[in-house]
């Protein structure tokens, strides 16, 4: 993954586009090198994506959920 995505971005995905993106940039994470810009967008995106799910969870459900 060569960009960060931002939590802009982020909220208006779906949660299950939200774990796939998780997985995909976790995946960047373990084969990016230590240091790198790879490795620093990887970390970026996943703290973003943490943010944004942190965020629903917070969020009151609806009547009859």
């Amino acid at each position: 993954m060569s960009t960060v995505l931002t939590m802009t971005t982020l909220q208006s995905r779906s949660d299950y586009e939200l774990q796939t993106l998780i997985r995909k940039a976790q995946y960047d994470l373990a084969c990016s090198a230590t240091g790198s810009a790879e490795r620093r967008d990887a970390l970026a995106t996943i703290e973003n994506i943490n943010r944004v799910m942190a965020h629903r969870r917070m969020q009151p459900r609806p009547p009859g959920f």
